[in-house]
């Protein structure tokens, strides 16, 4: 199964001048930049402790107390996940995207500036997301026209961060998010633990809470295509951390936190 190619992400900090408050007209990125829109988190304390990319080729930049407006364009080309963005205090930013490629765990989408990395607190796109949000995987090479191995129908675009294929929008407005499958939704409510992780609440609308370590995280599940002989398995992915939960047929859940930790959860009451 191919993830997001894994490109280094960096946004360059080097102002070039513009005039404060000013801003280009916004347009919406390609397909292949379209791929890695959505929102990014930072450590509380951070310089950048949010950054959020629009389909409309809008974005929010949060730290240091305030939030700026900006827009940011790529070149179109299929392959390029490079981007510049401006924001209304006359900062010129370059970006560049990458994925993780974990064997054990779901792959994150980050974002670094600087010394400093973001996450993107969803689930970053593969073979499963683009099987079950309709779409049709291309195992061997991608799409020449888009860069993409998800190829959706002429009326949706591919979006990891709303769930894989979702229906375009007009105007400003970003894709809703897709439904969870009946069978992942029924997985929904809270659940404990004595390991690293204490409490995990799955909501039906698929974003979660979770209590690791003592901290709290926060971010969306989605089905994940379960391994053989295993149950239901459901991944989760965090602004901190990411996991794998499978349900066990006692009402079990294994937790998969990488690198060979397993713990597991129950119920809760």
């Amino acid at each position: 199964m191919r993830s997001l190619p894994a490109v280094l992400l960096l946004l360059s900090t080097a102002c070039t001048s513009g005039s404060t408050g000013s801003l280009p007209p916004a347009s919406a990125p390609g397909p292949y930049l379209l791929q890695y829109v959505g929102e990014y988190d930072g450590p509380s304390g951070a310089n950048y402790s949010r950054i959020v990319l629009h389909a409309d080729g809008t974005m929010e930049v949060t730290g240091a107390g305030q939030t700026l407006q900006g827009n940011f364009t790529g070149s179109g080309r299929a392959g390029d996940a490079t981007a510049t963005a401006q924001t209304e205090d006359g900062r010129t930013i370059a970006l560049s995207f990458a994925a993780t490629s974990p064997t054990d765990v779901p792959a994150q989408v980050q974002m670094t500036i600087g010394a400093q990395t973001l996450v993107g607190p969803w689930v970053a796109g593969g073979e499963s997301m683009c099987d079950a949000s309709g779409g049709t995987w291309r195992d061997d090479d991608p799409d020449p026209k888009t860069g993409l191995y998800c190829t959706c129908s002429a009326s949706d675009v591919y979006m990891p961060s709303r769930g894989g294929c979702v229906a375009s929008t007009a105007g400003n407005a970003d894709p809703d998010r897709r439904r969870l499958s009946d069978s992942a939704q029924d997985r929904a409510g809270s659940y404990e633990g004595t390991g690293s992780i204490s409490s995990l609440s799955l909501s039906r609308d698929g974003t979660y809470d979770v209590t690791v370590d003592g901290g709290h995280d926060a971010g969306t599940w989605w089905d994940a295509p379960s391994l053989t002989g295993a149950g239901p398995t459901i991944d989760c992915t965090g602004a901190v951390h990411a996991f794998r939960l499978v349900f066990g047929s006692d009402g079990a859940v294994t937790v998969n936190l990488g690198s060979g930790h397993t713990e597991t959860l129950r119920v809760g009451r």
